[in-house]
């Protein structure tokens, strides 16, 4: 018998370890699962991998899970303002570069 503890911890640390590991979250839809991530971690806590298949059939709890690793890992989702800042962060060091460039003669 598949224990719900037992799946939602295989789940909580595969998403962890994506995180590390590709410094973002897992696509939810196609649900995304890198087989070494997924082998790594169900070794380490003695969990069968297969049993995520059954996880990936409820998207509310994925989005919980998602939620509190957001906060424990103190991250913000990525929005309108972030881009206006991320936009111009490249701007600026768009036109530092040109500057050194051509300071230099390329």
């Amino acid at each position: 018998m598949i224990s719900l503890p037992n799946l939602f911890t295989l789940n909580t640390i595969k998403q962890l370890a994506f995180i590390q590991i590709i410094n973002r979250f897992p696509n939810q839809n196609p649900f995304e699962v890198l087989e070494e991530i997924l082998m790594f971690v169900s070794v380490q806590l003695d969990i069968p991998p297969n049993i995520i298949q059954l996880y990936s059939k409820r998207r509310q709890t994925i989005d919980e899970h998602r939620e509190r690793i957001r906060k424990y890992l103190q991250l913000k989702k990525f929005g309108d303002d972030d881009l206006t800042e991320l936009e111009k962060f490249i701007f600026e060091e768009a036109c530092r570069f040109e500057q050194i460039t051509m300071s230099i003669g390329y």
